[in-house]
């Protein structure tokens, strides 16, 4: 799944910036995050917030140990 994800950011950063195939993955020059790397960050931003909901079910929601990589 993960490779997946990368190789679409891959292909539509490509053609957002119309470089051939050929051209390796720039991130830094593009000034863009691997979506991998993203929406790691979003879940656990998500985590922190719903840690100080005032909702008991949506803390004990929260509960689980979410599988590591």
């Amino acid at each position: 799944m993960k490779k997946r994800l990368q190789a679409q950011q891959n292909i539509a950063l490509r053609e957002a910036v119309d470089a051939p195939w050929y051209v390796p993955n720039r991130y830094d020059e593009l000034r863009q995050v691997p979506v991998v790397i993203q929406m790691r960050e979003m879940a656990q931003k998500l985590f922190e917030k719903n840690q100080r909901h005032r909702n008991v079910l949506i803390k004990d929601a929260l509960d689980y140990e979410p599988r590591t990589s």
